[in-house]
């Protein structure tokens, strides 16, 4: 049924629930299971260039990213799923997500969504919202 699974993090909140939930998915059905950590672009400071501090907070984030996406893969490869993982640093979220999906034949696309602060959920529903738009395969919202 599923032969390409994609789990995308949006948020830093969330991450062991839709991750495990992908990792079953991709078990029962032989798939293939991507994970994508997906950052915002920062604007830079002067609208111009990028600073030091603007590269250094972008080198932060995806070292973070880097890590916690290891840790995924060590559980995957444990379990012998096959995994790619990516980090996606962009403007727009939705975008890149819709982008991706069109040209690597997602089968499944499975997104988090913890709890948030009023201002966070209301942004964070346009993405979700936007996305199932945009994409033409199944959706899976995993809440917290």
């Amino acid at each position: 049924m599923f032969k390409n699974i994609v789990v995308i993090f949006v948020t830093h909140k969330t991450k062991v629930k839709p991750f495990f939930v992908g990792l079953s998915l991709a078990k029962k059905f032989d798939a293939n299971l991507t994970v994508v950590e997906c950052l915002y672009r920062s604007a830079p400071k002067f609208h111009f260039f990028e600073t030091k501090s603007d590269k250094k907070q972008i080198e932060f984030q995806k070292k973070e990213a880097k890590k916690s996406l290891e840790k995924l893969e060590k559980v995957a490869k444990d379990s012998d799923i096959q995994i790619k993982t990516k980090i996606a640093i962009t403007d727009s979220i939705p975008s890149w997500i819709a982008e991706y999906i069109h040209s690597n034949k997602v089968d499944l696309l499975i997104i988090d969504h913890p709890n948030l602060s009023e201002f966070e959920e209301a942004h964070y529903d346009d993405i979700i919202q936007s996305v199932s738009h945009k994409v033409r395969v199944p959706l899976l919202l995993l809440k917290s």
